[in-house]
């Protein structure tokens, strides 16, 4: 696990879009990675954003975030719950990534092992 300053997570649902407390400019998508498990409950869906002025990478012309930062395993926050970010490259999609609660231990599992096979996110 690293150990910087863990990433703020945003969580998203389809009928109400980002979360009224930020800006849509503020935000940016991590393609091909998803909130998993408890967590995906606790948020009413799988899709999430992160806080811009935390990250440091290009994004492309949709804001879409494609290789916003390096393979690895980060700490970061959703709501004041501690989660762990998977992040992984495999050849389909280049960058794939769950999100799960680190107190979600089935869920946590589980995306290890898939940040270890490099499997798909699709």
């Amino acid at each position: 696990m690293t150990t910087t300053k863990p990433f703020t997570i945003i969580g998203e649902s389809l009928s109400d879009g980002y979360s009224s407390k930020y800006k849509p400019e503020d935000l940016v998508r991590a393609s091909w990675c998803y909130l998993h498990g408890e967590l995906e409950s606790l948020n009413g869906y799988d899709i999430f954003s992160l806080l811009k002025q935390e990250l440091t990478s290009e994004q492309n012309d949709r804001g879409v975030i494609t290789n916003q930062f390096s393979e690895g395993i980060y700490s970061c926050l959703f709501e004041d719950k501690e989660c762990t970010f998977f992040r992984w490259e495999n050849d389909t999609t280049k960058y794939c990534g769950l999100v799960v609660l680190n107190t979600d231990k089935k869920s946590y599992r589980y995306a290890e092992r898939q940040f270890n096979l490099k499997s798909s996110c699709i």
